[in-house]
């Protein structure tokens, strides 16, 4: 039924249960969190659904589901406090005189002694 990856046939990984549990709560996190629409909660219901049918027919544990959402999880996490980390950053260095971030050049001559 599965061929290569990129054979044109359909993927192993792709056709996986706990991706289409991930990305159905990937959608509704970014969906509730960009829109402001009262119809944005409708998500919920396609999240819902994707959890039951994928539970209901039994085509993997519903603990697959479970670590698909703890790994999207843990994603936005860490790029939050890597966005967070560059900020920090980057505030400092703009607080730094603008010659602080030049190294003086060694002459030749200390390098040599």
């Amino acid at each position: 039924v599965y061929g290569a990856v990129g054979s044109g046939f359909a993927d192993q990984l792709s056709a996986m249960p706990s991706v289409h549990v991930g990305w159905a709560v990937l959608i509704a996190v970014f969906a509730l969190r960009i829109s402001r629409s009262p119809w944005r909660w409708l998500v919920l219901v396609h999240t819902t659904l994707t959890i039951l049918v994928v539970t209901v027919t039994a085509n993997h544990w519903w603990l697959d589901g479970v670590v698909a959402v703890m790994l999207l999880a843990m994603a936005i996490v860490s790029e939050r406090r890597s966005r967070a980390l560059i900020t920090r950053l980057r505030s400092r260095a703009s607080l730094l005189p603008d010659d602080a971030l030049l190294v003086p050049a060694r002459s030749v001559a200390s390098v040599h002694e």
